[in-house]
């Protein structure tokens, strides 16, 4: 026996037996021998009494901690910000209470602006909405401070702070990182690589892309979008002839975003043979269906079986249009891009032409297709979404075009409205200028008699009332506020959606206020 407990164990086992069975219990080499030996053990019956007396003692006494041989945890740095106020807490507290991260983000980006962070009571909970939101984490990653990022640093959890840092600059580190890392871990690191070194980001890929999943490849080759260049062209046409149906069409969908590429060029050549332009008194555009969808045409990322019910040859047309750079049919028929939209096409196929053509303007990015195509958009709304070209065209021109659709006619804002869509869609703050429009034609939408039916029912614009009340610059609160009826709450139908837009307008306007206390 090595230690006290397991002789006091021997001992029990003797008193239950007795001493003539098990008389010899000789104790562990340690002072409690020592102990043992001074007492007086006139007989075995004796003996065993004062060892165990002497033994419960022993055990019962103090004992010095064993040594842990982990490293102690290194203590958190000074942080180098203040944090913010009680006020500002208290609003935090609220957002987190279920108000959703857009708000959050808000919050976190005002929080940046006045050079404070959260209060430190905050951080686990904050960590943790980055962890399960990567949209959060640009904002959040700006106002952490040394607190922060140390407690990140403590869970696997939240190894997103690190990876947010930036790639590393020693290649070896970079190297190890990319080959042991988990798959969220890499993709982060792509990101960051291509947003400062797209070549390097591309030479790791290449680096595994023999030993990889089909999926991890798709997503990679995804990755790619950002910093987007011609020097991608050979890899990604490559990745053409890939054994992963979803890495081929990836491939394909950044190359058809390349003007200069030679799936682009391959494209272009397909729809001049296919689509032509006639002038004259009544200019026209005539075109003919492929005849099939070959191996070569598969290969640039356009299958084989129609989708969107539609019948094959018309997909397949559809297809290579929207893979067509916008440019080359200006080029090809000396027209800008309005000309061509004013001319007839056959009936039956203008809408796929116009959704192909706007496909391929967002696709390419192109300014003169998307304000040509924003300006059809006014006169023809049914038929060209204006909410996919809108985020293509400067924001001065995005929100005169918007301003315009509303103020013109002075129709009262609702499900039918053109312009819904195109705000709901919206992802930034609007000018206060585009806000008073937004506003007046909401206030004529609730103008009226409180039982009139027209009142009763639109589910679009009640869903988008959220994103107005994140859209509205909050100095306009009271005026967004009043374009609601007095009487909301004798509208069941709008009154939950009118009272969550009313305090959340209200909440923005006062965390921007503490946040600058």
């Amino acid at each position: 026996m090595s230690d006290p407990h397991s002789y006091w164990q021997e001992l029990a086992a003797a008193a239950l037996v007795g001493t003539d069975r098990r008389p010899d219990l000789p104790p562990p080499p340690t002072p409690l021998a020592e102990l043992l030996g001074s007492l007086d053990n006139e007989s075995p019956a004796a003996a065993l009494l004062s060892a165990a007396a002497a033994t419960a003692l022993y055990t019962r006494a103090g004992a010095l901690p064993t040594t842990s041989e982990v490293a102690p945890i290194s203590p958190c740095p000074e942080d180098d910000l203040p944090p913010c106020g009680p006020r500002a807490a208290r609003h935090l507290a609220t957002i987190l209470d279920g108000h959703g991260w857009p708000l959050l983000r808000e919050w976190l980006e005002v929080l940046a602006t006045v050079r404070r962070r959260p209060p430190d009571a905050a951080l686990p909970e904050l960590l943790e909405q980055g962890r399960a939101t990567p949209e959060l984490r640009p904002a959040l990653l700006a106002v952490l401070g040394k607190r922060g990022r140390w407690l990140a640093a403590l869970n696997p959890e939240w190894s997103y702070v690190a990876e947010g840092a930036g790639p590393p600059q020693n290649e070896a580190e970079l190297t190890e990182l990319w080959q042991t890392g988990t798959r969220n871990g890499r993709m982060f690191l792509l990101k960051a690589l291509r947003a400062s070194d797209p070549a390097r980001a591309r030479a790791l890929i290449q680096s595994t892309w023999a030993t990889e999943k089909a999926d991890d490849r798709a997503a990679f080759v995804e990755a790619l979008e950002e910093g987007l260049s011609l020097e991608d062209e050979p890899f990604l046409e490559a990745a053409l002839d890939d054994r992963g149906k979803e890495v081929r069409a990836n491939a394909a969908a950044l190359l058809a975003r390349l003007p200069e590429s030679a799936l682009a060029r391959r494209m272009a050549a397909r729809a001049v043979e296919l689509v032509s332009y006639h002038g004259g008194l009544f200019p026209k555009i005539e075109l003919r269906l492929p005849e099939a969808c070959d191996k070569a045409l598969q290969r640039d990322g356009v299958e084989v079986k129609s989708r969107g019910g539609i019948g094959e040859r018309a997909w397949w047309l559809s297809e290579i249009v929207r893979r067509t750079p916008p440019a080359t049919w200006c080029a090809a028929w000396s027209l800008a891009p309005a000309a061509i939209l004013s001319a007839r096409m056959p009936r039956e196929w203008r809408d796929t032409l116009i959704e192909a053509w706007t496909s391929a303007a967002v696709a390419y990015r192109d300014q003169a297709w998307a304000e040509a195509l924003a300006d059809l958009a006014l006169k023809e709304p049914e038929r060209v979404p204006l909410e996919e070209l809108l985020p293509i065209l400067p924001i001065e021109r995005r929100e005169a075009l918007l301003i315009r659709m509303l103020d013109e006619g002075r129709q009262p804002l609702s499900g039918s409205h053109p312009a819904l869509p195109a705000l709901s869609a919206a992802r930034e703050p609007w000018s206060v200028q585009l806000a008073r429009s937004v506003i007046a034609a909401l206030g004529r939408r609730f103008a009226g008699n409180a039982h009139d039916n027209s009142h009763r029912e639109d589910w679009p614009l009640r869903a988008a009332l959220e994103n107005f009340a994140m859209a509205i610059p909050p100095e306009l609160a009271d005026e967004a506020i009043a374009a609601l009826p007095a009487n909301l709450a004798e509208r069941p139908y709008w009154a939950g959606a009118g009272h969550a837009f009313i305090e959340r307008l209200r909440l923005r306007r006062e965390m921007r206020i503490a946040l600058h206390e």
